[in-house]
């Protein structure tokens, strides 16, 4: 930007130099001047450049005025470059013509795409016309396949001839299963269909937030559904998913999609008996890495448990890398309510334990039977 001393105002000066023959100056980001050399030949300048002044036979002839705000590119720049340089702002190309039916109240550079509000509707095909409000031509019945302007045996005919082509395929286990916005992995182990992974919905099925973000104090006193990240670092849900106390379990408002459910007792027996009892299970339920100290497993079920460790009924942290529990529904008279499937890190059992209905631990869905 340079200060012109007789009008005391800011200008924009732009110099370009192709580097073949062409030279331009742009004014305010508009052409101000152009010169074309032609008995152009390359040049190799290597004298000093010099600005805010003229170099000639009788001296040199200094700026009467201030500039600011200097560039030097490597590159000759572009009209619509310069423009946006200056306009200060990032160019929005579309319609500029107030008085068009396409205008872009956004748009600072002119497309071309300006059209008069009468136009597009000529433009529709047979059977269309032109929607304003989504600016787009649309079917003007649907069911009158061959656009006469009626709906008739000849129609019917047409939506016969096609009926059937669309060869949808039926979900099943191990296709990913999308639930509030994230698609679970599932696997099938013997008869039962369940999800390869952790859960992490921060809502009930029925779409009701679960209380999450109780400090320690909080957390113990809490008798209501709740949910956290393991030490309340979001970071670890990306792999781990969510920890829940046992109140979100037996909340009537449900933690699984429609048509599963959070395992029983049974569910969990059955799991196990079928990876060979309490003493081979946990082996094959572990994941194959992400353990500490070696004790990852086999994964041969496909289930990939992971040492998300747990949330204390006093609030604090712990297990993690060594520990994955996973609540069951099934609930118990007596100070502990609610019972766990536990994996440790040292062992390959998968033990079935009581424990305190303040206990976070992880959540596996499983698929209801028919």
């Amino acid at each position: 930007m340079y200060l012109n001393a007789l009008s005391d105002a800011w200008h924009q000066l732009v110099y370009t130099y192709d580097g073949d023959a062409t030279k331009r100056v742009y004014l305010d980001g508009a052409l101000y001047a152009e010169e074309v050399e032609t008995d152009f030949e390359p040049q190799n300048f290597c004298n000093p450049l010099a600005l805010g002044r003229k170099a000639s036979s009788s001296g040199s002839d200094l700026w009467p005025g201030d500039i600011d705000d200097l560039g030097i590119w490597d590159r000759c720049l572009g009209e619509e470059e310069i423009l946006g340089l200056y306009l200060s702002e990032v160019l929005v190309y579309g319609c500029t013509n107030e008085e068009a039916c396409n205008y872009n109240p956004d748009a600072n550079v002119n497309d071309g795409s300006c059209y008069s509000c009468d136009i597009p509707a000529a433009h529709c095909g047979e059977g269309t016309y032109w929607d304003t409000e989504s600016q787009n031509c649309v079917i003007a019945n649907p069911s009158d396949t061959d656009f006469d302007g009626c709906v008739s045996m000849t129609d019917l005919l047409d939506l016969l001839s096609v009926f059937g082509t669309c060869n949808e395929i039926p979900w099943s286990c191990g296709d990913p299963l999308e639930y509030q916005g994230y698609d679970y992995a599932t696997v099938q182990i013997g008869e039962q269909c369940w999800f390869a992974e952790n859960l992490r919905s921060e809502n009930y099925t029925n779409g009701e937030v679960i209380p999450s973000g109780l400090s320690q104090n909080d957390w113990e006193m809490n008798n209501l559904g709740a949910l956290t990240a393991y030490g309340q670092n979001d970071s670890n849900v990306f792999e781990l998913g969510l920890l829940y106390n046992w109140h979100a379990v037996n909340d009537d408002r449900a933690l699984c999609p429609v048509d599963w459910t959070v395992p029983s007792d049974a569910d969990w027996s059955q799991v196990i008996d079928f990876l060979g009892g309490e003493l081979e299970a946990g082996t094959k339920m572990k994941s194959s890495q992400g353990w500490d100290n070696g004790g990852s497993g086999t994964d041969e079920s496909g289930f990939k448990g992971l040492p998300g460790g747990r949330r204390d009924w006093d609030g604090s942290f712990g297990g993690l890398g060594v520990w994955g529990k996973w609540w069951g529904k099934d609930a118990y008279p007596g100070y502990f309510t609610g019972r766990c499937v536990l994996l440790q890190g040292e062992h390959g059992e998968a033990n079935q334990y009581l424990f305190d209905p303040r206990l976070a631990a992880s959540i596996r869905c499983i698929k209801e039977s028919e």
